[in-house]
């Protein structure tokens, strides 16, 4: 089995090639790092990866391991950070399925009052690279939207495939005003 430096290596090959901007590498910890690349997919955007999670073992996790990315209209590195965070709290217990609800205890950023983010399927990976075989497994991309924490209320109404459908909601626009829980909870 290879070590994961040599994975890591591999993965980062492999996304690097989907954008023509180098990567920026982050190390959370020893075993999750968030990689970041500015001005994609559009110019003022930053789009993240994570690795580190697809190392952890869940017996669930049966034909492809996730990893998570996010991709925000902002250059703060805060929403790439936090997502390697709650990766590194969070990946021994939670199984970071669609629908999963991460609420951080601040503001994610100093650019908007969001504390949450929600997992669903990822809104920018072309369907025949959202899964890529390394050399000891096979990784998924899931998304992680941030959210505010109020807007939980209306996905457990509507459910994640609804909220995640809406058209109100600006899911890469972290400076946007939040849902009109009430508009949506009654």
């Amino acid at each position: 089995m290879k070590k994961n430096n040599d994975i890591f290596a591999e993965y980062l090959r492999k996304i690097s090639s989907y954008f023509d901007s180098p990567p920026m590498i982050y190390n959370i910890t020893q075993e999750v790092k968030v990689i970041a690349f500015k001005d994609q997919p559009k110019v003022g955007w930053t789009f993240y990866f994570s690795f580190g999670l697809s190392s952890v073992h869940h017996s669930k996790w049966i034909n492809s391991k996730p990893e998570l990315i996010v991709a925000v209209e902002s250059y703060d590195l805060s929403w790439g950070i936090t997502m390697g965070e709650i990766i590194d709290i969070s990946c021994q217990e939670n199984l970071f399925q669609y629908g999963d609800l991460f609420y951080w205890d601040m503001p994610i950023s100093q650019e908007s009052k969001m504390d949450s983010y929600f997992l669903y399927a990822n809104s920018w990976i072309d369907e025949k690279d959202a899964y890529i075989r390394l050399s000891d497994r096979y990784i998924h991309f899931s998304e992680m939207y941030p959210i505010y924490e109020e807007e939980k209320k209306i996905i457990h109404a509507l459910g994640p495939t609804n909220f995640f459908l809406l058209d109100e909601w600006d899911r890469f626009n972290v400076k946007r005003k939040m849902l009109d829980v009430k508009k949506f909870c009654n």
